[in-house]
């Protein structure tokens, strides 16, 4: 009987299985471009899905991830599978547009690859947030296609993960390295994400939601959501917090979870991905130079300097005295009277003591539908720009 014809597993799927045996291998991609005598763009569009290699490149890739091509090429299967799945939370490439459809107008699930955290929610409220979430993900990536723009992250979201503090802050400063942007303090890491690929959404999240996120392993990208109306400095560190949740769901969904070898504890992963944002957003050595470099200490260290630091960050008064704590900079007797000072004047103001920054709410995604209008008979992708507004509006029930 004769063999059945084998099938070449689609560039994604293949893409991703490549990064998964580099990550497991503990390879950088430089690393491995320079064990395959390799130029590391080469390296990066073979992980972005860009081209299948060569059948040489096929065999030297097993060589150096110590590998058979067998392994390589099931393992890139059973992602394309699981992509292909009805039953799956993957999905496929969005439809292309049409004046007759409406992304998602139907869906009962949300059709990437899960969400990464979700509150307890009843059936009928989360087929309801499920819903919207769906329809503006979806137009989001219509409006890419039309615009013509690439839908990859430029970063990896698929990296081994510790879950210690110890492991929270290597994570952080791999991440900023990646973004390249070392220890520096950066004024809309927003901007930054999006520039990187990643797609940030602000909208009116229903029942006390204040953030969520999700992956989209088809274009080895991400969404992340949070609630428009929160104070810029809440924001951003959920911003920050969501990118933790979207590395912890990976590392649990493609065995990337590294097994302690130290005494160090490990943590929830709610209080992984808090301490993750907390180092990604207030590097260590960033915040003792802002600290020393003023000639400060504790004996002349009161709240309005601490104001006036935190702003510098972009975060919360209350985060960046937790912050000074944790590093020893400020006496844990110290900062509890500040923090007592600022839930007083949180309850009387409502507001986030200090200077506040400002953020662009949605830019990336005003401007790919202003280019599209452009770019398109507006009249023929109305449901586009219709399913965007309304996944907007998503209202308690």
């Amino acid at each position: 009987m004769p063999a059945e014809p084998f099938e070449m597993p689609e560039p994604h799927a293949f893409a991703q299985a490549v990064r998964y045996y580099r990550l497991k291998r503990n390879l950088s991609q430089r690393q491995l471009a320079d064990r395959l005598a390799i130029r590391p763009g080469p390296m990066s569009n073979l992980e972005r899905g860009r081209h299948y290699p060569s059948f040489a490149l096929l065999l030297a890739l097993t060589r150096a991830l110590d590998i058979t091509a067998d392994e390589l090429l099931q393992r890139a299967q059973r992602i394309a599978a699981e992509t292909r799945a009805p039953d799956s939370p993957h999905i496929e490439e969005a439809p292309e547009p049409s004046s007759t459809v409406k992304p998602c107008a139907a869906a009962e699930e949300y059709p990437f690859a899960g969400l990464t955290h979700c509150p307890v929610l009843s059936v009928k409220r989360r087929t309801i947030l499920n819903r919207h979430l769906a329809r503006i993900s979806l137009a989001w990536l219509e409006l890419e296609k039309l615009c013509e723009v690439p839908g990859f992250a430029t970063v990896p979201l698929m990296l081994p993960v510790e879950k210690t503090e110890r492991g929270a802050n290597a994570l952080a400063r791999q991440i900023r390295t990646y973004l390249a942007i070392g220890d520096a303090m950066v004024h809309d890491y927003t901007l930054l994400f999006e520039n990187h690929g990643l797609r940030v959404i602000q909208l009116n999240l229903p029942y006390g939601i204040a953030s969520l996120s999700c992956g989209d392993p088809a274009r080895l990208n991400a969404f992340i959501f949070l609630r428009e109306d929160l104070p810029a400095e809440r924001r951003l560190f959920l911003l920050i917090q969501e990118l933790g949740w979207i590395y912890l769901a990976n590392a649990d969904r493609h065995g990337l979870q590294i097994k302690t070898l130290s005494r160090e504890r490990p943590l929830s992963d709610d209080k992984f991905t808090r301490h993750f944002a907390a180092c990604f957003l207030m590097p260590e050595d960033t915040v003792r130079a802002a600290f020393f470099r003023t000639g400060l200490h504790p004996e002349i260290f009161d709240l309005e300097i601490l104001l006036t630091l935190k702003a510098r960050f972009g975060v919360s008064a209350q985060s960046f005295c937790y912050r000074l704590a944790e590093l020893g900079l400020l006496p844990d007797s110290q900062a509890t009277l500040f923090r007592q000072e600022l839930e007083r004047r949180y309850r009387e103001t409502g507001r986030e003591p200090g200077r506040s920054r400002h953020d662009w709410k949605n830019a990336r995604l005003n401007d790919l539908m202003t280019v599209a209008r452009r770019r398109t008979d507006p009249q023929s992708h109305q449901p586009i720009f219709d399913a965007i507004t309304a996944g907007f509006r998503v209202e308690d029930e």
